[in-house]
């Protein structure tokens, strides 16, 4: 529908247009705000958090260590060449403990 909307506007004189192709899931998880009524059920992407680590397959653990030091969360997220992630490190590969 994004697309059709733009082109809609566009029609309609307007020269700033912008087709965000990640939606407004993407737009949401990314924290960004947003404006109109909606339901006022809290969603994932309401309580989704950007701040956790992310690192690749391919890298050391201890470069990953050292990025996880300045984090609150426990585990880091493994993501694949298209940032898909694709598994999770532990605490015990972080060199920590469950608390």
């Amino acid at each position: 529908m994004s697309p059709r909307a733009a082109c809609r506007l566009e029609g309609l004189g307007f020269t700033r247009v912008h087709d965000y192709v990640g939606g407004i899931a993407d737009w949401k998880g990314a924290g960004l705000l947003i404006e109109g009524s909606t339901d006022s059920k809290e969603t994932v992407a309401d309580a989704t958090q950007s701040e956790v680590v992310v690192c690749r397959a391919g890298e050391t653990l201890s470069d990953v260590r050292s990025r996880r030091e300045d984090q609150a969360w426990e585990i880091a997220a493994v993501v694949g060449c298209d940032g898909v992630v694709i598994g999770r490190l532990r605490p015990s590969a972080m060199g920590r403990t469950r608390r």
